[in-house]
């Protein structure tokens, strides 16, 4: 499996905290990048917003750090702010340990912050967001020429 794969089923299958809000396994209501248009919150969207990969004078280290952007969503703030503490508690401080098939050196919380989008037609109450960004420390092949 990838990093992201390991991630989402780490995410939907094995954290706890966060299901409190979105469910587990195959119900869970977190998406990577989108979530379904009409998907009811709350729930969570992530995505990779950049990706810096080490390197020696000669070649990969075989590590990468990407940062990824997790975005807590519901109608209410007071969820979202739990939301993203229940998120804080599964992720920030993981590692060194195998999520899946990806050996994970260390995972950090480096920013989070608060949104509200205002509704859109049809809609009765704006939407919350909780943001938070994760510095992902792991593993990854080197390449061989």
């Amino acid at each position: 499996m990838s990093f992201r794969s390991d991630l989402f089923d780490y995410l939907k299958n094995v954290s706890r905290n966060i299901a409190t809000y979105t469910g587990s396994g195959s119900s869970a209501k977190i998406y990577p990048n989108t979530a379904p248009q009409g998907t009811a919150p709350p729930y969570v969207v992530y995505s990779q917003v950049s990706n810096f990969h080490e390197h020696t004078l000669t070649a990969s280290a075989g590590v990468a750090r990407p940062l990824i952007q997790f975005v807590c969503w519901d109608n209410d703030s007071v969820t979202t702010d739990a939301m993203g503490d229940a998120l804080r508690k599964d992720l920030d401080g993981f590692g060194p340990a195998l999520m899946g098939s990806t050996y994970i050196r260390r995972i950090h919380l480096e920013t989070d912050s608060d949104s509200i989008e205002d509704p859109t037609v049809g809609e009765e109450f704006p939407q919350w967001a909780r943001i938070l960004d994760f510095r992902i420390v792991h593993t990854e092949t080197v390449p061989t020429f």
